[in-house]
C-alpha cells in the first residue's frame, strides 16, 4: 500500500502540473509559458506543487487515500490559486509597480458613506472574457485604468487581482465590493485571448477620478461579471 500511495501522489502531482500549466496569467501568457522562459518560475511553481494539500475522502474524512477494489489507490491534491505560498505569490511580480510595493494612501476613503464607493463591478457579460491571474482594465486608447501596477501586492496575492462572478446583482452583494459598488458596463474585450476589458472613455475617466479619492482599486475590490 505504501508503494501504491507514493505512486498515486507522484501521478497526482504530474496531473496537477499539467492543469496548472494551462492557467492563464495575462493575454496569451500561461503558467507553462512562464516556466519555459524562467527556471526560477519553474522551480517556484514546482515548489508550490510539492506542498500540495491532500483532499481527504469526503465519505471518510480520516482517510487521505481511497483504496479501490482492484488494488489501486486514488489520491486528490489541491494547491491554492491565491494566498501567500500559492500560485499568485509566485506569479504576481514583486514589487507590483516596479518602484516598490504600492502602499495604501491613508488619505483615501475606504469605508462606506455618502458618495463613497467600496468596490467596482464591471459587467462584461456578452464579451466572452476569459479569467486570468493578472487581467487589466483599459480605456479606449489602450491606457491602463486598473491592473497590477495600481494595486497593493498583499491584496492581490490574498484575494486575486479581480474576482469573477456570473451575475451583476450577486456581484454587488459580494463582500469583496460591498456595501456600495460602482457598476459600469464593459465596452469590448482587449487582446486575442480576451482577458482584458475596455471601458468607454467616460467610464474610464470617472474611475480614475474616484481612484484618487478612494482605495477600492488599491485593495483589489474589483469583480468582473462574465458569461
Amino acid at each position: 500500500r505504501l508503494a501504491a500511495q507514493r505512486a498515486a501522489k507522484v501521478d497526482a502531482q504530474r496531473n496537477l502540473l499539467e492543469i496548472v500549466g494551462g492557467v492563464r496569467i495575462e493575454g496569451e501568457t500561461t503558467v507553462e509559458n512562464f516556466m519555459l522562459k524562467s527556471d526560477v518560475i519553474k522551480s517556484s511553481v514546482q515548489g508550490v506543487l510539492k506542498g500540495a494539500e491532500i483532499v481527504r475522502n469526503p465519505k471518510n474524512p480520516e482517510e487521505e487515500y481511497t483504496y479501490l477494489s482492484d488494488g489501486t489507490v486514488r489520491v486528490t491534491l489541491r494547491v491554492p490559486l491565491n494566498g501567500f505560498g500559492g500560485l499568485a505569490d509566485v506569479l504576481i511580480p514583486s514589487p507590483v509597480s516596479g518602484e516598490g510595493t504600492k502602499k495604501g494612501d491613508p488619505k483615501k476613503k475606504s469605508g462606506s458613506g455618502d458618495g463613497v464607493f467600496t468596490g467596482l463591478v464591471i459587467d462584461a457579460t456578452g464579451l466572452k472574457i476569459k479569467p486570468a491571474l493578472r487581467p487589466r482594465v483599459v480605456d479606449e486608447e489602450g491606457q491602463e485604468v486598473y491592473g497590477t501596477g495600481s494595486v497593493e501586492r498583499d491584496f492581490a496575492i490574498r484575494n486575486g487581482v479581480v474576482g469573477y462572478l456570473k451575475n451583476v446583482e450577486k456581484a454587488q452583494e459580494n463582500e469583496r465590493v460591498a456595501d456600495n459598488a460602482h457598476v459600469v458596463k464593459g465596452a469590448r474585450p482587449e487582446g486575442p485571448a480576451r482577458t482584458d476589458v475596455v471601458l468607454s472613455q467616460e467610464d474610464a475617466d470617472e474611475i480614475r477620478k474616484l481612484a484618487k479619492k478612494m482605495s477600492f482599486l488599491d485593495q483589489c475590490r474589483v469583480i468582473f461579471v462574465i458569461d
